[in-house]
């Protein structure tokens, strides 16, 4: 017997298949041809499935066997948008992909309709701003300043009944509008502030003329602020005006100014290059510190700042990021920026139950649509990205530019079109989208996506969903119709095979009542796993010196280099031909096991019926 070494080659290579399969034996390995013992052959396919074993303290969907339908649930959204796959490693139940029209962040356990926006205000100008005074709400419309009576009149249809237009203005462009708390303030295109305490119809005469040429202001801090470019400013109540800080670049550009526990931050840009610096208030009282750089952006500009709490939120041209705010340090440690929003250049803070959001602008929510985002600050996606999802929105799209919140309502302007916020009758979206995200199962390999299940608050409205496939195929799955009820499905998929499914839920509103619509509560897919089955062939060869093939001739066979060859064929682990009858298939040979049956004395082997154990590729 040769002894082989498992880092050789095989003894024998021989040919990929035997021509003498089937006429003069039955099977061939490699193209090596071979009688042998059927009551010793064995087929069966290896199980794809796992034993079932469940190590947790609490039962769950894990602890289901795996032998029956696999499945696929959710039951909240409030992680937010951004995250394609359903259920790759690393991603969160609590998340999806995209939503249209849907309040998915209000509440943990449910995804409601959004409410209807109209315009409130039409306008061709492109220096709208907003900003929450209080319980009144003004605008800058151009030269117009107009603010409502604090009674709610802000939801009106046209912003004409319950408004009031602002007198004592200069009348050219109003550049900018603050307000510290006591008073508004607006800087006129006569390069004066003007101020008055909120809900005075007339800003009687100029309050102060800087020496600056400003072109923003802000307040903070119980401050007011101003910038003529390069160069920041505190105006105080003298009034005087006092250089905090010009920055060495003379094309450099203050763009805003947020407030935190720790100080001022302020946003500028030199061309596409954005750059936070952070300022505080000396020890003595006197003046703030020269602002040090706390961020830069490459190819980058930062548009927008929002502070909640030691959180703060940056509005870039390619998204938005968040930066925890430390109080040890100045640089700021910010995360990856969120991109799918494009760029934002408004970003306001409100409270919602509780809760404190931040609302920004989104341009292109979707084709034609834009409106305003929102983030959750209490809760993150990944290190310093917290939950975000698209709020509500106009389908007459454009440029939204500013953003403000009053009484749980949300507004914001569009450049050169106007005014948008919630409907005067609460009336909600017609309809809402919510793209769940694909899921594959855990598996590459294709599945058999077999129904779909949802439930809901007692139905007010419609809940219809439809399925997409990686093939490009989509499919109706079903729909919920009869009011009150609170679970749809089973919905047979077909069924449908692929490797993955991605549900998308459509909400309309109940049809006699636009100010009701449904919610969704949870949702389960279930599928088969379907990948290509691996056999287990075991295959009992006669190694003998003579073995008698059908027909009565007898064949000639070196029983020991045989088995030397099967051997290498293990060592390598090659893909080989493996023939059976008229057909053949490629396997690799796993394991052998001889069973002597006589000692050659002459030749000094075994003669055997070797056990072969194949796996099909």
């Amino acid at each position: 017997m040769v002894v082989l070494s498992p880092w050789v080659e095989p003894f024998y290579e021989g040919a990929a298949t035997a021509s003498n399969v089937p006429a003069e034996y039955p099977v061939a390995i490699a193209g090596h041809a071979y009688m042998v013992e059927p009551k010793l052959y064995r087929r069966t396919f290896v199980p794809i499935r796992r034993d079932p074993r469940d190590d947790s303290t609490e039962p769950g969907e894990q602890s289901l066997t795996p032998e029956g339908l696999w499945r696929r649930s959710q039951s909240g959204w409030s992680l937010g948008a951004g995250q394609e796959w359903l259920d790759e490693e690393g991603a969160s139940r609590q998340r999806f992909f995209a939503s249209l029209g849907m309040d998915v962040l209000t509440e943990d356990r449910q995804a409601c309709l959004l409410p209807r926006t109209e315009e409130k205000r039409s306008s061709g100008n492109t220096n709208l701003r907003l900003a929450r005074v209080g319980a009144r709400f003004y605008a800058v419309d151009g030269a117009t300043l107009i603010f409502s009576n604090g009674s709610g009149s802000e939801q009106n249809a046209t912003w004409t009944t319950g408004w009031t237009t602002a007198t004592g203005l200069p009348g050219g462009t109003i550049l900018d509008i603050a307000y510290s708390g006591a008073y508004v303030y607006i800087l006129g295109s006569d390069n004066s502030i003007y101020r008055a305490t909120p809900g005075t119809t007339s800003f009687a005469g100029p309050w102060y003329n800087p020496t600056a040429v400003l072109t923003r202001i802000w307040t903070g801090l119980g401050r007011l602020f101003g910038s003529d470019g390069r160069t920041l400013y505190e105006i105080s109540a003298t009034p005087s005006e006092t250089t905090i800080f010009t920055h060495p670049d003379p094309s450099f550009i203050w763009s805003d100014l947020a407030a935190a526990p720790t100080g001022i931050y302020v946003a500028g840009n030199i061309a596409d290059h954005g750059e936070i610096r952070h300022s505080w208030v000396k020890d003595d009282g006197t003046a703030f510190v020269v602002p040090v750089v706390a961020a830069e952006f490459i190819n980058e500009k930062a548009n927008a700042l929002a502070a909640v709490g030691s959180n703060l939120f940056i509005g870039t041209s390619v998204g938005w990021r968040y930066a925890p705010i430390d109080g040890q340090t100045t640089g700021l440690a910010f995360g990856p920026v969120v991109s799918d929003v494009g760029e934002v250049l408004a970003m306001t803070v409100d409270t919602v139950s509780a809760q404190a959001f931040v609302w920004f602008t989104w341009a292109n929510i979707q084709t034609g649509i834009s409106g305003l985002g929102r983030i959750r600050p209490a809760r993150f996606v990944e290190p310093n990205v917290p939950a975000y999802a698209s709020d509500i929105y106009s389908s007459a799209g454009g440029s939204p530019i500013a953003v403000a919140s009053l009484s749980g309502r949300r507004y914001f302007a569009v450049s050169a079109d106007g005014f948008y916020g919630p409907t005067s009758g609460a009336e909600l979206v017609p309809t809402g989208t919510l793209q769940i995200g694909r899921t594959r199962f855990g598996i590459l390999d294709a599945k058999v996506f077999t129904d779909v299940t949802w439930h809901t608050d007692p139905l007010e409205g419609t809940i219809t969903a439809a399925a997409t496939f990686d093939s490009g195929a989509t499919r109706d799955v079903g729909a919920q119709v009869d009011a009150g009820t609170v679970t749809a499905g089973p919905f047979t998929l077909g069924p449908t095979a692929g490797e993955w499914i991605e549900v998308t839920f459509t909400l309309a509103r109940d049809a006699g009542d636009a100010t009701a619509g449904p919610c969704l509560r949870w949702w389960l897919n279930r599928a088969i796993p379907a990948p290509k089955t691996t056999e287990r062939i075991l295959v009992p060869l006669i190694l003998k010196n003579q073995v008698r093939r059908p027909g009565g001739a007898t064949g000639l066979l070196r029983p020991s280099e045989e088995v030397d060859f099967l051997r290498a064929l293990i060592w390598s682990q090659q893909i080989v031909t493996y023939q059976e009858g008229h057909g053949s298939e490629p396997v690799y040979v796993s394991n052998l096991e001889v069973q002597p049956t006589d000692w050659n004395v002459r030749d000094a082997h075994f003669e055997s019926i070797t056990l072969v154990e194949l796996y099909t590729v």
